[in-house]
């Protein structure tokens, strides 16, 4: 049986791959198949039915092989007739293909003929143009950029031209011979400008002398004023003193009013004087910048200024310390407090507040009170030289006010009065947090 199961899968494997030591193979099992069945003794009925079945299985598998090679050949005559004419139909391909392309060759031919031809009629022609654009380029383009590669030479040197040739043009050149002739009148400008430049500037060498001989006169007038109007003054004053020694108690009674008036008209004039003579020297004597505690700044003013009346001063928060000079400030606190003392009538009631606050590179310094206030239509008249609007009862020349807002603003400060009748006043002004004394005649200049 085991002789009979290898020609069954020989048989097998030759359908699967047809091949003649296949078929040996499976016979020569079935052949031992059955000597070895001749070898088993009795049996012999067992024996003769196996081997009627081992012929009938080797016959079976001997038709069907002989059934596959038919098969075969009939497949092989087949494909071999299909391959011939496959071959048939290459070969007339493939002479249809030969064929046409002689015909694409000759067209191709043909076509780089007429190709070459016709470059070569276009490059004749490109030529031609060019030469005709080089011919109009020469005469008609290049003489007038020429021209104007001259005009914007003579322009870039600050000359100037009476006339831009190729203005009337339409095209571009005209366009570029109108953008010479705007530079052609700025420059025409600009000489005019250096020519007015000139002239202001002799004007101003001329206004630099005139400011230096008026300083000069200035100078002399604060001179005279100081020694010259005052020397008489002096002399009225020592007289008057001399009279009121010796003969005031021989005086009537009206004599004696007119000679104190007179003591006072004459202390009067002196303290003008003297004011005036402050105020032509604001801005004129400079010294070094220094730390200035504005908070002890203020309370040394305190302590300088006369306050019968027992008004009251507030200081609001801590005041703080900068580099300044410290005169001019000064100045300006003591006529802003000052004033709010004297003109205060509402003795221990009174308040004035001082303060500062931070602005930009600024303090906003800041003196109100509680006092009569300024009408608004005296605000302005209260800056001015000479010009009082308190009571006239109240000592005083009208030229504190003209003074401070002249130092402020000759270190580059503002002032601002708010202010109404009744209502009291508030005078505030800005003053640099960082003053030299280059920056105060800078300003002083200006």
């Amino acid at each position: 049986m085991a002789q009979q199961t290898k020609a069954h899968k020989s048989f097998l494997r030759y359908f699967g791959n047809p091949n003649t030591a296949t078929v040996f193979q499976a016979t020569s099992h079935m052949r031992k198949a059955t000597e070895s069945l001749d070898k088993i003794d009795g049996f012999s009925v067992e024996k003769a039915a196996i081997r009627e079945s081992l012929k009938k299985f080797s016959k079976t598998g001997l038709r069907a092989v002989q059934a596959t090679r038919s098969y075969l050949f009939y497949r092989n005559v087949v494909m071999a007739s299909e391959q011939s004419e496959i071959a048939f139909y290459a070969n007339k391909i493939r002479q249809q293909t030969a064929q046409q392309r002689e015909v694409v060759s000759a067209r191709a031919a043909s076509n780089s003929a007429r190709t070459k031809w016709f470059t070569g009629l276009f490059s004749a022609g490109a030529i031609i143009v060019s030469s005709l654009i080089a011919v109009r380029l020469a005469v008609l383009i290049v003489p007038p950029i020429t021209r104007l590669k001259k005009t914007f030479t003579k322009l870039a040197s600050g000359e100037a031209l009476s006339s831009i040739p190729g203005t009337q043009r339409g095209d571009e050149i005209g366009e570029m011979a109108k953008a010479a002739s705007f530079f052609n009148e700025q420059n025409l400008k600009t000489k005019e400008l250096l020519a007015n430049s000139n002239l202001l500037a002799q004007e101003l060498e001329s206004q630099a002398e005139e400011l230096a001989a008026s300083n000069e006169e200035l100078d002399r007038f604060a001179y005279i004023a100081s020694h010259d109007l005052k020397s008489p003054l002096r002399g009225i004053r020592q007289l008057a003193s001399w009279i009121e020694a010796d003969s005031f108690d021989l005086l009537p009674k009206k004599s004696r009013a007119h000679l104190q008036k007179m003591q006072a008209r004459v202390e009067k004039m002196e303290q003008l004087l003297d004011d005036l003579l402050d105020y032509s020297r604001v801005g004129r004597i400079y010294s070094e910048a220094e730390e200035v505690d504005i908070n002890d700044l203020v309370v040394s003013i305190v302590e300088l200024l006369n306050n019968p009346a027992g008004v009251k001063i507030n200081v609001l928060g801590q005041l703080p310390e900068i580099k300044t000079l410290r005169t001019p400030l000064n100045q300006v606190l003591m006529n802003l407090i000052g004033n709010a003392i004297k003109y205060n009538e509402r003795g221990p009631q009174g308040q004035i507040n001082i303060g500062v606050e931070p602005e930009d590179g600024f303090l906003r310094f800041s003196v109100s009170d509680n006092g009569p206030g300024i009408a608004l239509e005296n605000h302005e008249r209260a800056f001015q030289m000479y010009q009082r609007v308190g009571k006239v009862s109240v000592e005083g020349s009208g030229m504190g006010l003209a003074m401070a807002r002249k130092q402020v603003q000759l270190v580059g400060g503002s002032f601002n009065l708010e202010s109404s009748l009744g209502q009291g006043a508030r005078f505030e002004f800005t003053w640099p947090i960082d003053m030299t004394t280059k920056n105060q005649k800078h300003e002083t200049e200006k």
